[in-house]
C-alpha cells in the first residue's frame, strides 16, 4: 500500500505521522526565538518565546503589540507578555527584522 513503514495502531485504522501533532511539545524548538503571535482578537505580538506549559500558555520577553491601520503600522512596547494559550490563533518564528512591505512604520498618535 504505502511506501514509508508501517505507523502503529490497530489494524484497518489510519494513523497520523507523528509530526502531525500539534502539541505544546512543538514549542521547545521555538524556545528563545523571536516570534510573532496573533491572538484570538486580532491582536499581533512580536517578542522572545522564554516559556511556555502544556496547555499553550507562552511567556514573550520584549513584546512589541504591533497595530495596523492601512498602509501604516506602529510597534506598542509592552514587555513582558502571559498569553493564554486558548488566545493564540497563529505563532511563528520571525526570521528577518525587514518592515511589513508595503506598509510605513509611524508613531502611534500619529496613526489618526
Amino acid at each position: 500500500m504505502g511506501g514509508g513503514p508501517p505507523l502503529s495502531g490497530p489494524p484497518g485504522v489510519p494513523q497520523l505521522p507523528p509530526q502531525m501533532f500539534t502539541t505544546a511539545a512543538q514549542l521547545l524548538d521555538l524556545t528563545d526565538k523571536k516570534l510573532m503571535v496573533v491572538l484570538r482578537d486580532g491582536r499581533k505580538l512580536l517578542g522572545v518565546l522564554r516559556s511556555w506549559d502544556q496547555f499553550g500558555n507562552l511567556v514573550l520577553q520584549d513584546t512589541v503589540e504591533r497595530l495596523f491601520v492601512h498602509n501604516l503600522y506602529a510597534d506598542v512596547e509592552r514587555g513582558l507578555f502571559l498569553v493564554r494559550g486558548e488566545n493564540v490563533s497563529l505563532l511563528g518564528e520571525i526570521v528577518s527584522q525587514t518592515s511589513p512591505p508595503n506598509e510605513d512604520c509611524v508613531y502611534v498618535e500619529d496613526m489618526e
